[in-house]
């Protein structure tokens, strides 16, 4: 039995004459088994750590002192705005709201709006690997920094599937913001949303107001 790890979200299972090789993912989110079938065959599988497989304590207690590390550094604020924007900036949720009032309070509406409410639940809203698919903008200059800092970009906003909007809201014009399944593939990837990311990957091409009506708020 031959275990590596490698730099990918996904494990591989593979049986080469008489040699098993476990590749296991780089965040420890599958668990790789090895049982004997009907006490002759030898087979081999990796499945995902979900809800149906109880938490190991030793490990929840490793991954907490990871997390808790990770604050106290301050990396997400360190690492907030480090990446550059050609044109646009980020303006913020409730800049939009002048504008597209019924759009604004639809969005209000969606789990979006809530996005970062769920990293706090988990204590993970310190933590970057996270905030960049539960707030606008995070690591790019006028996203999000913080909570205390930047309140109006936390969340799943506007401009988190739109873009950034400073150009728009100076010229508006019908050419901004068109959303596709490659907005929604930026944060519902495989590793971390599998349930949205097979739906997605299963249309030709996505219509909100058909596939997704709870998030779709008009033209």
């Amino acid at each position: 039995i031959l275990v590596t790890v490698q730099n990918s979200p996904f494990p591989k299972v593979e049986k080469k004459g008489k040699q098993w090789s476990f590749v296991l993912s780089r965040r420890g989110k599958h668990l790789s088994l090895l049982w004997l079938k009907e006490g002759k065959e030898l087979l081999g599988e990796a499945v995902p750590l979900d809800d149906s497989i109880p938490d190991e304590p030793s490990m929840v207690r490793i991954y907490r002192q990871y997390v808790e590390k990770v604050r106290q550094m301050g990396l997400s604020v360190k690492l907030a705005r480090t990446q550059p924007l050609s044109g646009s900036t980020f303006v913020g949720s409730q800049v939009c709201r002048s504008c597209h009032p019924k759009a604004y309070e639809q969005w209000k509406s969606t789990a979006h709006a809530r996005a970062f409410d769920t990293l706090k639940k988990k204590g993970q809203e310190k933590n970057p690997e996270c905030l960049a698919c539960h707030t606008v903008g995070y690591s790019f200059v006028t996203g999000f920094v913080s909570e205390d800092l930047t309140p109006l970009k936390k969340h799943v906003g506007c401009e988190s599937c739109h873009g950034p909007g400073s150009a728009h809201l100076a010229k508006p014009g019908r050419d901004y913001g068109k959303v596709g399944k490659v907005q929604c593939l930026r944060c519902h990837t495989r590793e971390n949303s599998p349930r949205r990311f097979q739906e997605l990957q299963r249309m030709t091409r996505l219509n909100l107001l058909r596939d997704y009506p709870h998030l779709w708020h008009g033209k």
